[in-house]
């Protein structure tokens, strides 16, 4: 005996295949019921650049720490003063770059160094 449930049932059953085909038939979307396709040259570059990134960081913080204590000469300058940062500091700022700048091309501290010792020293602080 067939009820009213028995053939709701089948008719929900048969339109179960219909709902879930697969994602590629016919949309011309190109992906597969697996989900979408990864090109591996774009994971390769990917890969290769956050390499790049991670190594350029690095080096970033290596030569922090290589060219201290220019660095801590130009903000000593810097300190208490607002746009007359811009000619009074300027000797502080050239070895600091120069030597952070040194770095990042040799990948040397020691070249660093001398690159920012090759510039003429900057002038005492004024006493007011």
């Amino acid at each position: 005996m067939a009820t009213p449930t028995d053939s709701s049932a089948s008719t929900a059953s048969a339109s179960v295949p219909s709902e879930t085909s697969p994602a590629g038939s016919g949309s011309g979307s190109g992906s597969t019921s697996d989900g979408p396709t990864t090109n591996p040259r774009l994971v390769r570059n990917w890969s290769e650049n956050h390499k790049k990134r991670l190594q350029y960081k690095e080096d970033q913080r290596i030569s922090k720490d290589t060219c201290r204590p220019y660095i801590e000469e130009f903000v000593q300058c810097s300190r208490d003063k607002l746009f007359s940062v811009a000619w009074v500091c300027r000797p502080h700022n050239k070895r600091m770059v120069a030597c952070m700048k040194a770095y990042m091309e040799t990948r040397d501290p020691s070249q660093a160094v001398a690159a920012a010792e090759a510039l003429p020293p900057p002038p005492p602080p004024k006493q007011e």
